[in-house]
């Protein structure tokens, strides 16, 4: 079993912003694709507490389409979008 974790400091500047860190992001995130792990960790995604959105979700199928996710998004009284994790799992 091959399991990945990644602190990504932000999951939807890495999926939505066109900035250098962003496109690193990205990089980062091709490099996951590639490594075809069972399981991907990521830590500090800075989502709301309703978590990704439709448009994370769907950016997230395309680039990992063999796998399903489960998310844990902060609530308050923590800080609005702070910390997060969410987990990719290959759907077997």
């Amino acid at each position: 079993m091959k399991l990945i974790s990644w602190n990504i400091d932000s999951l939807n500047a890495a999926l939505t912003s066109d900035s250098a860190r962003a496109q690193l992001s990205r990089a980062v995130i091709d490099t996951l694709v590639a490594q075809d792990a069972d399981i991907i960790a990521i830590q500090e995604t800075k989502l709301p507490a309703k978590g990704p959105s439709k448009k994370h979700l769907a950016l997230l199928d395309d680039y990992f389409p063999d796998y399903k996710n489960s998310w844990r998004s902060s609530v308050e009284p923590a800080r609005k979008g702070y910390a997060g994790t969410l987990f990719l799992y290959k759907n077997i």
